[in-house]
């Protein structure tokens, strides 16, 4: 009986098993749950008649680099001259026309970074200062890996890669155990291609492989003024160059000088996310145009001024007068306090309740058909406002109208066995200020 053949068979590992959804899931919830950004990147194709400047230190003679470089011209032997300079020059040794502002790339840092949770709670922007020229060879001797902190106001760091073809130098980002890689030689070479990373990040810049590589860099530095801040910095903008200013001074001066007490009031001429508690209290860091300046004129020279939405009850006064005309011709009883709701309406009083910190309840209980307003509408107990139901307000402008920015705020609907009833709310942002209280 013969015996069976051995034979060699070709090894093939085991296969591997890809990751499962549960697992890519996890890896992306670990990275989202940390709520941080710690470095981000793009790239600008359009960046028009860019150039770089500097002068020889020998012979004081000027060169001139602009880009792209096209083979065989002038360009190439400036490069040259480029490569026998100093590896590396501070700001104030070269110029260069790039303005990361002109770009979008500071605005997508302001929006990104600088919201990240390890800024700063108090700043909510930067500026970019231009701090070096770095030019990176074969020859280059390999940066070890480092945390720029050059100063206290440092938000984080810019690195823009000019458009010169190389091979290499990767920008490894660290921050803990994630790391993000830019490999500006492979992605979008003929483009200025950034990266900009929080402060407290390790960077690393990989050797290159061939050619070079030219590099700005700019300290991404906290500013002491930003937009939003426009709510609480009062001395930046001229009021006087505002043409109603000296107006609005006269009429405050007059009011104070009476002895009487009054709330003016302006109604938002933009619109603004302010329906809920978590945004409506910041609504004044978000003003704009129009509605901005009058805040800060009410600042300057009011004590007290807020940004409030106002509900628009005007339906559920009308309502109200239905109803109790249904009631009077049913049995006689007249409420007199219904015609004082329709007498605010045409005396030209503030037509609506102040979200939250000034809504009255009882105003809405009032007839046995609305159900219980829930309890997230109730003034909060520490509230220091004053409520603003019914009183009289001197709009500076139109009052809140069919024309004014609305947002949906409440809906009451209540079905007892009888006609349903829904009373919707809708509310307008406005800016009251109280003068003599």
């Amino acid at each position: 009986m013969s015996q069976p053949m051995e034979m060699d068979l070709p090894y093939r590992e085991a296969p591997v098993e890809s990751p499962s959804v549960e697992d890519l899931l996890k890896d992306v919830s670990s990275v989202l749950l940390s709520k941080d950004i710690f470095a981000i990147g793009g790239h600008v194709s359009d960046f028009g008649k860019l150039a770089i400047q500097w002068a020889d230190k020998t012979n004081g003679q000027s060169h001139t680099l602009r880009f792209p470089l096209v083979t065989g011209d002038a360009s190439q032997n400036t490069f040259t001259q480029l490569l026998d300079a100093p590896a590396t020059m501070d700001a104030d040794d070269f110029f260069t026309n790039f303005n990361p502002y002109v770009h979008g790339i500071l605005e997508t840092i302001n929006q990104t970074l600088a919201w990240s949770k390890y800024s700063a709670e108090v700043d909510m922007a930067v500026k970019a200062e231009l701090f070096k020229l770095e030019v990176h060879s074969t020859s280059s001797d390999r940066p070890e890996t480092h945390v720029d902190s050059r100063s206290d106001r440092q938000m984080g760091t810019l690195m823009i890669c000019l458009p010169i073809p190389h091979k290499g130098g990767q920008l490894a980002i660290r921050h803990g155990d994630r790391q993000v890689n830019f490999d500006w030689a492979s992605q979008h070479p003929d483009t200025v291609q950034w990266a900009a990373f929080m402060s407290h990040c390790e960077h690393e810049v990989l050797p290159i492989t061939e050619g070079h590589r030219l590099m700005l860099t700019y300290n991404l530095i906290w500013t002491d003024y930003v937009p939003a801040l426009m709510a609480t910095e009062l001395e930046v903008l001229d009021q006087e160059s505002l043409d109603f200013y000296a107006d609005l001074v006269k009429l405050l001066n007059k009011m104070k000088s009476t002895g009487k007490q009054y709330i003016i009031g302006f109604t938002c001429t933009h619109r603004y996310p302010h329906t809920s508690r978590s945004s409506y209290q910041q609504t004044q860091f978000m003003l704009k145009g129009m509605d901005m300046v009058v805040y800060q004129a009410l600042r300057r020279n009011v004590g007290k001024v807020r940004v409030r939405a106002v509900l628009d009850d005007s339906q559920y006064i009308k309502d109200q007068r239905v109803m109790e005309d249904q009631r009077v011709k049913e049995d006689g009883d007249f409420d007199p306090m219904y015609d004082s709701d329709l007498e605010r309406m045409e005396d030209g009083e503030l037509k609506g309740l102040l979200k939250d910190s000034e809504l009255e309840l009882d105003e809405l209980q009032r007839m046995e058909e609305l159900p219980e307003i829930p309890s997230s509408y109730s003034p909060p107990e520490d509230s220091d406002e004053e409520a603003c139901m019914g009183e009289k307000v001197e709009w500076l402008n139109d009052a809140p109208n069919e024309d004014t920015p609305r947002e949906f705020s409440v809906a009451i609907t209540s079905v007892d066995g009888r006609d349903p009833l829904s009373v919707q709310y809708d509310s307008a942002l406005v800016i009251l200020a109280w003068v003599g209280f």
